[in-house]
């Protein structure tokens, strides 16, 4: 008659799933305050465009109101 011991060895430990999953987690992460970040950045772009064009627009608009043109000429 033979005997025969098998080992069972799990092929992740405790520590090595912890570790695994906070790298994961810590990747999530970053990519999505990356993104966060970006959509920050073409939120206050877009704000400055519009409020810089309204401005432009609005200096413009004064400028024709002051403009004063000549009286013609009754000859």
């Amino acid at each position: 008659m033979l005997i025969r011991h098998e080992r069972h060895e799990p092929q992740y430990t405790f520590n090595s799933i912890f570790a695994f999953l906070g790298g994961q987690m810590g990747f999530f992460m970053g990519a999505s305050l990356i993104t966060l970040a970006e959509l920050l950045e073409t939120l206050l772009f877009s704000c400055y465009v519009f409020l810089y064009k309204k401005v432009l627009m609005m200096g413009q608009m004064s400028t024709r109101k002051a403009k004063v043109r000549p009286a013609k000429q009754a000859w």
